[in-house]
């Protein structure tokens, strides 16, 4: 049986029956490789990157969806050009990134990056959980104090 804080997550991303039996651990460290991180790249600065938050590929692997305001945190208010960080410590990758759409009303924006894909998250259509329904987000929004 599939805990029930598995549910949502798997709805919303549309993973395949084989995925979805795996236990919550398992499942994140399946998704963890579409998860970046979003952030700003001066290589005269001093951090060279200052990470804003996170978003996921979709779609071919080199759209990312994040939020609004990490795209405003990154590039608006830093000095940085928008980049994305692909891999995990000190082994990820920076990516230039370039803004496609945004939505601030939803707080939603689409990024496209240069360079291989990243492993898609596949989103499903559907209905939204159920009240009660147990939820598991992914993402690491406090990166920039214990590292991507």
């Amino acid at each position: 049986m599939i805990p029930a804080r598995c549910l949502a997550l798997i709805a919303l991303l549309g993973l395949s029956a084989r995925t979805v039996a795996a236990p919550l651990p398992e499942l994140l460290a399946a998704l963890r490789p579409g998860v970046v991180g979003i952030a700003s790249y001066d290589p005269l600065g001093a951090p060279r990157t200052v990470l804003g938050g996170t978003g996921f590929a979709v779609g071919d692997g080199r759209t990312i969806v994040t939020n609004a305001h990490v795209v405003h945190a990154s590039a608006g208010e830093a000095k940085g050009r928008l980049v994305v960080l692909v891999g995990r410590g000190e082994q990820a990758t920076i990516r230039p990134a370039r803004l496609l759409r945004e939505d601030r009303f939803h707080d939603l924006a689409l990024l496209a990056i240069e360079g291989p894909p990243v492993p898609p998250l596949r989103l499903a259509a559907g209905s939204p959980p159920e009240e009660g329904e147990g939820v598991a987000f992914t993402g690491f929004p406090i990166g920039a104090v214990l590292g991507l």
